[in-house]
């Protein structure tokens, strides 16, 4: 085998490479595509409920927290039944 074959072949598979990583980004891309972006608001969300909970937190605000959670939780249930279930939603 000459240098200039394999260099010839390692030139091949690198191209191939490209090819495959561009082609699981457009795919990783369709799939973040797929889920409405509602779902995404609503998770964001119950993030803020309990992020803005602390120490000094009464207990009424933790019972807020977690009632308005449950509440977002239905919201996603009514456009994705799946998620929501992943969630803990029954």
């Amino acid at each position: 085998m000459t240098q200039d074959y394999l260099l010839g072949q390692l030139k091949g598979l690198e191209l191939t490479l490209l090819w495959m990583v561009c082609y699981l980004k457009s795919i990783n891309q369709n799939l973040n595509l797929m889920r409405d972006p509602n779902i995404d608001r609503y998770l964001h969300l119950m993030t803020m409920l309990f992020q803005n909970l602390g120490t000094d937190s009464t207990p009424e605000e933790r019972i807020y927290a977690k009632e308005e959670e449950w509440r977002l939780i239905g919201r996603i249930a009514e456009i994705d039944a799946e998620y929501a279930q992943r969630l803990g939603y029954d």
